[in-house]
């Protein structure tokens, strides 16, 4: 990855370039160089993950923009930056590496990343999306908003109650090592007294599997 990232960074600055001390620099000094219109599609789309369909990034797109952004998806393919995902049915795309996405996610400002997370939990409950992949956006949004000193209590609410959820659903599938982890993410956003929250994450998992194995 970094051996081609180099060789695409050469390629765009058209001359030759001094190697970078690690992988994390050339890919920022790549994505210093995007306009402004093909870092906001990138953004987008790691705020979805590392795969994305066109549709769902050019949903957090403001309608008169949407055009133009799409004709951006193509460059960035042809950057090397995105690739085709043939996985999946329809226009979908994928970051070349994992290692692109999380510098992409990582340079973002946490107040955008925090509303945009807060707007495709939106999208993706109006959808009918699974409690817990709403509840992971939901709770990316409340953490980041965390971190800059605004704590809302009512997002880290619905956050913490789709993760509960959530853990309802993997412990009806017997599946404890999920149900536990859900459990313990959904503390972390309620009240330490919330009665409806088991005082013990992993031993309320345990016997519930357990009990489900009899």
């Amino acid at each position: 990855l970094f051996i081609e990232q180099l060789a695409a960074f050469a390629g765009e600055e058209g001359e030759r370039v001094k190697l970078s001390g690690s992988i994390s620099g050339v890919l920022h000094s790549r994505l210093d160089r995007l306009d402004l219109e093909e870092r906001a599609v990138l953004e987008r789309a790691a705020v979805l993950g590392r795969s994305f369909s066109l549709d769902a990034v050019l949903q957090l797109i403001p309608p008169p923009e949407r055009e133009p952004a799409q004709a951006r998806v193509f460059e960035l393919v042809r950057r090397g930056l995105i690739q085709p995902d043939v996985s999946v049915p329809g226009d979908a795309f994928r970051f070349q590496h994992a290692l692109i996405r999380e510098a992409v996610y990582e340079a973002m400002p946490k107040a955008l990343r925090a509303d945009l997370h807060e707007t495709v939990a939106s999208q993706l409950a109006d959808a009918g999306a699974a409690p817990a992949v709403v509840g992971f956006h939901l709770e990316h949004a409340c953490l980041l908003r965390g971190e800059l000193g605004l704590r809302d209590a009512e997002l880290a609410a619905r956050a913490g109650r789709l993760l509960q959820l959530a853990a309802e659903e993997t412990l009806s599938r017997t599946d404890a090592p999920a149900t536990i982890s859900l459990l313990e993410r959904a503390r972390v956003l309620l009240p330490g007294d919330d009665p409806e929250l088991p005082r013990d994450a992993r031993d309320a998992a345990t016997t519930e599997d357990e009990g489900a194995a009899v």
